[in-house]
């Protein structure tokens, strides 16, 4: 298909960018690291010649260029793209966008590991924003979300916070939940049983 695209359209037009886009995706679920990077560079600089810096087409590139840094790791590298995608997206895109909203998850995620607890706690609750207002995330998506912000705000010592975001998955969280649900169930639990006996 991207033979046929490039003599239809030449070797630049945005149509040849995306199905660079698709063929690096395919690569980086199946492990192919090399060629998926090729591709994907090939379709940010072919779109970059092309399309105003600002455009989301190329957060979209960028965004797919971090979930293969991810799958390798690389968390320096997939939170510098992620960080370049999220700029254009937050003028460019409404905020139910879908690899706006994953963008946010993914980079928070990294915030949280590299110990900058700040800015993954900022970037979550404009999830659960986002999230309330618009059928952009899941009800496990948002849930995860809450997790996710209480134990930010335990980390921090913000308990108060903590106790109402845990509260909060516990009651999205039937009694039926099973593997990671179930597991943040009980962690919720515990966790409120353990603010409810500390000293006020």
């Amino acid at each position: 298909a991207l033979k046929i695209r490039r003599g239809i359209y030449g070797e630049e037009h945005t149509l040849n960018a995306e199905c660079l886009d698709q063929l690096g995706g395919i690569e980086t679920a199946r492990g192919m690291y090399d060629p998926a990077l090729t591709h994907l560079n090939q379709s940010l600089a072919m779109k970059k010649a092309v399309l105003p810096a600002d455009h989301p087409a190329i957060a979209d590139t960028l965004q797919k260029l971090a979930m293969l840094h991810l799958a390798q790791q690389n968390l320096d590298a997939a939170k510098t793209h992620l960080e370049q995608a999220v700029v254009i997206y937050e003028d460019a895109v409404d905020n139910s966008y879908p690899l706006f909203v994953s963008s946010l998850q993914q980079l928070a995620n990294i915030y949280e590991k590299q110990g900058q607890l700040a800015l993954a706690t900022r970037l979550r609750e404009q999830l659960l924003a986002t999230g309330w207002r618009s059928d952009a995330m899941t009800a496990s998506e948002l849930t995860r979300t809450l997790y996710d912000l209480a134990h930010d705000h335990l980390a921090r010592g913000e308990t108060q916070r903590a106790r109402l975001m845990l509260q909060g998955v516990t009651s999205r969280i039937g009694p039926d939940a099973t593997g990671h649900t179930r597991d943040m169930l009980v962690d919720s639990l515990e966790q409120l049983i353990k603010l409810s006996q500390a000293p006020q």
